[in-house]
């Protein structure tokens, strides 16, 4: 079997724009811009301050406390990847007598982990790797004296930069990627300690950020001994995490009495976890699997000599939201590909196709406009339109009856371009007011993503002209 692969801009086999991209990239109540560190309460005005849960602390301390931004329930603010982002909360000292501080720090660190157990016999072998991949401090206060300040209560805080490209926060049975923040409220030297620490997970959430330059679909060809295919995956193979994507597909027969039975999908993830001595421990499992039948298969030219016609079909895909993301790292790989399966009829035979794919959380950086008002049609003359009255004795009888002026209403056909006009502008009125509702609904920014426009409802021409109606009356 051959397979060709390619990036396209062809307008032969194109799934709807942006279908690829979800606003469900960005967890609740993570919102890309950088908030100012108190936000005041929109009911009352007072400032509200939110507590880390007990299981976010690794080691807690009994006068150490972290909170976060509030409104916000994580740490990390900013699109982490590329770009600039941030760790911001506070920090909380309540001590129940005086202490003399010198400073406060912070250590944030990040980890790659594996660790695994094979058993031979009455024998137990351990393996285990360890990375660090980030360690930074920062220093958050310090005594605004030469010597130590006396605190019994205190409130910091802080806004510290994130190192580049760190990768997400994964946890499987055989490896993790975790990160940690600790923070260090250094004291006067004492006997017994000079130090006071807490400790807290710190979970990160990477984004792939696709800019306008990076929108041309991918295509893969292949051919059997009975058919060949066309298959249309998202840009650069990219996979956005807890949405549909479309997959469109063509097939070809290349031999009569041949049709297709159904068509499988599913997505495989490859792990593979090492450890310090150079063993390796590989994990394979399905998830996201589809199964379409003969019945939603369409084909566009009747049978000709026994040989049907090109099968067609977009196919929407669900990826789990608890698909894992792709990562290479030095102790653990995770990679996945995508498996397609065509039972044929008429043939003993089954036509697989495995294409990699790259799983991640996906945002564009750029936004996409509202369509524009579509151009009055040549029919808009209401002479056309039985909502209108026609002859000049049923205007008459409508004008008296209702008490309108005649002068108000014109059903010349001069008044097209300003009947079109007003439609226009009545159209142009309500996907503002649309907007306007929903943007109460939906975060910023708001990600496009294949149907926003089926959230307006439908505007029929009995709706548009019973507003011009009213607009003119």
């Amino acid at each position: 079997m051959i397979t060709t692969r390619s990036n396209t801009t062809s307008n032969k086999i194109q799934p709807p724009p942006n279908v690829y991209i979800s606003n469900d990239v960005t967890d609740e109540g993570l919102n890309d811009s950088l908030p100012s560190p108190y936000l005041r309460s929109p009911i009352d005005g007072s400032f509200q301050s939110y507590n880390l849960a007990e299981s976010s602390y690794i080691k807690p301390h009994k006068n150490l406390t972290f909170s976060y931004v509030p409104y916000f329930n994580t740490l990390q603010h900013g699109t982490l990847g590329r770009s600039d982002s941030f760790l911001m909360g506070t920090l909380h000292l309540n001590y129940e007598k005086y202490q003399q501080v010198k400073s406060i720090d912070l250590n944030f660190k990040g980890y790659e982990r594996t660790s695994w157990t094979k058993t031979q016999g009455r024998t137990k072998f351990v393996y285990s790797g360890e990375h660090i991949i980030a360690n930074k401090h920062y220093r958050i206060w310090s005594s605004p004296t030469k010597d130590e300040t006396e605190i019994l209560n205190l409130d910091v805080p802080f806004k510290v930069r994130l190192p580049y490209d760190l990768p997400d926060t994964l946890k499987t049975h055989l490896g993790e990627v975790y990160y940690s923040l600790r923070a260090i409220v250094n004291l006067k030297g004492s006997l017994i300690s000079s130090t006071h620490t807490v400790e807290i997970h710190c979970p990160l959430k990477r984004t792939l950020v696709l800019d306008s330059d990076n929108s041309k679909l991918y295509k893969f060809h292949g051919e059997s001994e009975s058919i060949t295919y066309t298959f249309v995956l998202p840009p650069a193979k990219n996979v956005n995490i807890g949405v549909y994507i479309s997959i469109p597909m063509r097939i070809r027969f290349l031999r009569p009495g041949i049709s297709i039975e159904r068509i499988e999908l599913a997505i495989k993830t490859n792990m593979k976890f090492r450890c310090n001595t150079n063993n390796t421990c590989k994990v394979s499992k399905r998830s996201g699997e589809a199964i379409i039948p003969r019945q939603e298969l369409q084909y566009l030219n009747p049978i000709i000599n026994n040989v049907k016609g090109d099968c067609i079909k977009t196919i929407s895909f669900w990826i789990p939201r608890e698909t894992l993301p792709t990562y290479y790292g030095r102790y653990i790989t995770i990679s996945h590909v995508l498996c397609i399966k065509i039972i044929l009829l008429g043939i003993e035979r089954t036509v697989h196709i495995e294409e990699s794919i790259n799983i991640a959380n996906i945002q564009k950086s750029f936004d996409v406009e509202l369509p524009p008002p579509p151009a009055p049609p040549r029919f808009l003359n209401p002479k056309a339109f039985s909502l209108y009255l026609t002859t000049c004795g049923d205007r008459i009888n409508y004008l008296v009856q209702n008490s309108i002026d005649s002068d108000s209403i014109s059903f010349e056909d001069r008044d097209v371009e300003a009947a079109a006009a007003i439609v226009t502008q009545l159209y142009q009125s309500h996907i503002k007011k649309r907007t306007q509702s929903l943007s109460d609904e939906i975060s910023s920014p708001y990600l496009y993503d294949g149907s926003m426009i089926s959230k307006f409802p439908p505007i029929t021409i009995n709706t548009l002209f019973t507003g011009l109606l009213s607009h003119c009356h």
